[in-house]
């Protein structure tokens, strides 16, 4: 094989390999868009795992304006209740690339990392492995 044809051959490479990438990774993000049910709270050193009904914690992710609206219409009566999450609102997000995954910060606080499958859950892991918490949703 001559070097013009094992040039163009890597430039090709190199431009549909970083293209991939790239596109991957954008989708992942677009699919997080739009409204998202809490489905449960599991982790902590107490090993809790609360399901919670459809409606009642809804998170709408508006990545153009990076902003979340949240919609919690749990009362806070005992101390399970907390783990609900984020106090209706509107909220401001973003969303950090950290090599393979994303990381979701909330008015500047990070809430973990973002795993999404399947474009209808969604599973927010702030360290599970180290008594922390996992968030999932479903659409």
């Amino acid at each position: 094989m001559d070097v013009k044809k094992m040039g163009l051959l890597l430039i090709l490479s190199v431009c549909l390999f970083t293209n991939c990438n790239s596109d991957a990774d954008s989708d992942q993000t677009e699919t997080l868009n739009g409204v998202w049910n809490l489905k449960n709270v599991r982790g902590g050193l107490q090993g809790i795992n609360i399901d919670y009904s459809l409606g009642d914690v809804v998170w709408n992710f508006d990545l153009e304006n990076t902003t979340l609206v949240v919609e919690n219409t749990i009362v806070t009566t005992g101390p399970e209740d907390v783990y609900a999450g984020l106090d209706s609102g509107t909220y401001n997000i973003q969303i950090v690339q950290n090599n393979e995954t994303e990381i979701l910060f909330i008015d500047d606080v990070e809430r973990g990392v973002i795993v999404l499958m399947n474009g209808t859950t969604l599973k927010i892991d702030d360290d599970l492995a180290a008594d922390g918490f996992t968030t999932e949703f479903e659409r």
